[in-house]
């Protein structure tokens, strides 16, 4: 159960970011790998892949859009790649702010206190680190 809630949110997290990328009606699902070989005293390890159908009606192929490898498990992947879209989407949320809410939060600290905003803004930074770090270890190509 707990598996199928996180499938759901990491395909509409997927449609939220990438649906303008894509034809209408495309459909984002997830695939599971593994490193396991048959005769191997190694334990396998699990790539979880993010995917997407451009025309899913059609005997199209589908489309990797993310992939995460080396994990320990399925769950530790699905964990993974949902971390990674979270953080694109925090970063696309906070670049389509409008002006106003720029100031609101920027003129938050009247409200919140001079320590507060010091930490909301040490929080944004160390979000921002931890994407560029995430994306050093587990998106392809790079």
């Amino acid at each position: 159960m707990k598996r199928r809630l996180t499938h759901i949110r990491l395909t509409g997290q997927a449609h939220a970011l990438f649906v303008g990328s894509y034809p209408r009606g495309s459909v984002f699902d997830i695939i599971h790998t593994t490193t396991d070989t048959e005769g191997s005293s190694q334990a396998p390890l699990y790539a979880t892949h993010l995917v997407v159908y451009k025309a899913p009606s059609t005997a199209q192929r589908w489309e990797l859009v993310f992939a995460v490898h080396d994990c320990k498990s399925v769950v530790e992947g699905l964990n993974y790649l949902l971390n990674l879209l979270r953080l694109q989407m925090g970063n696309q949320i906070r670049k389509l702010r409008s002006p106003y809410i720029q100031t609101q939060i920027l003129t938050s600290s009247s409200i919140l206190g001079r320590e507060e905003e010091d930490k909301k803004k040490e929080d944004l930074a160390k979000l921002d680190q931890d994407l560029k770090e995430f994306r050093e270890r587990w998106v392809p190509g790079r």
